[in-house]
Parts: structure tokens; C-alpha cells; sequence
């Protein structure tokens, strides 16, 4: 994802409101620096709960909106990317998705690289580098998951 501004790697450990207008639960985030660009950062967040909107609000929360974020970033940093990138979408995108199978208790792992507009966006900035080892971490993990009989 694509944040303004700079969040420390870590855990974001804040509860955030069960639904819309819900009492606020337990949530947890692991984040993760991975390449700044002036004030905007590549980040890699790990959710270990999973709550509506919790990346979203954990960086909120932590002063780095993500960018594109129309309810909890900020409008004139969304305006440029919009402008001078061409990103009319939120810069927040699973790279890699991995749960247990309900039935076969099996671990799946699905992988999908950013492409179109965000990944336009990250190689504008410099990412793309900074993208290449999660994303190979991600591919040898799926290699191996193809690969098994």
C-alpha cells in the first residue's frame, strides 16, 4: 500500500468500531516500512485480526492515510495522485492472500503483483525495486504450492 507519511514498522495494536457504528474491538496490524519517496511510503501491513476497515484505520490512526482513501485519507494528496498519476482508486492491494481450506484444513495461498494504474504508480516513485522481494518471497511460496502432488 501507499501511504502519506511514514508509519514505523511494528504493531498497530488500537481497537477500531465492530461495523459502521459498532462498540470498538480488539485489532492488531503488523506493519512494515519497505521504501519512502518524500512524503510517501511503500508499506506491507499484516492484519492478525480481522476487522472492517482495520488496515485502513490502523494507518489513519498512526497519522499515514493510505492514499486514495476517500473516508479516512486526505483529499488533496488523493487529488495529486489522481492528477499527476492517474490512480483513481485506493493504493491498498493484497498481494498475497493465505487461510486454511474449511473442509480440508489445508493452507491456500493466492497471489496476485499490483499492475495497471498503482503499479504504474509505485515504478513512478521508485518502488518497483523495493516490490521485487516480497513479491519473489510470494511467487516461491506459490511455486510450491503448485508444485505439490
Amino acid at each position: 500500500m501507499l501511504t502519506r507519511g511514514h508509519p514505523k514498522d511494528g504493531v498497530i495494536d488500537h481497537p477500531v468500531p465492530n461495523g459502521e457504528d459498532g462498540p470498538k474491538v480488539h485489532a492488531v496490524t503488523r506493519i512494515k516500512c519497505l521504501a519512502t519517496a518524500g512524503r510517501y511510503a511503500l508499506v506491507e501491513a499484516v492484519p492478525l485480526t480481522g476487522r472492517m476497515h482495520q488496515i485502513r484505520r490502523h494507518l489513519k490512526h498512526v497519522s499515514c492515510p493510505i492514499i486514495g482513501d476517500v473516508k479516512y485519507g486526505k483529499g488533496e494528496h488523493n487529488r495529486l495522485f489522481r492528477e499527476r498519476y492517474g490512480l483513481h482508486r485506493l493504493a491498498l492491494h493484497a498481494v498475497e492472500l493465505a487461510f486454511d481450506h474449511p473442509h480440508t484444513s489445508e493452507r491456500l495461498r493466492f497471489t496476485v503483483p499490483p499492475t495497471g494504474a498503482l503499479r504504474s504508480c509505485f515504478d513512478a516513485l521508485g518502488f518497483g525495486e523495493h516490490l521485487a522481494p516480497t513479491l519473489a518471497r510470494v511467487s516461491s511460496r506459490m511455486a510450491e504450492f503448485v508444485s505439490r502432488p
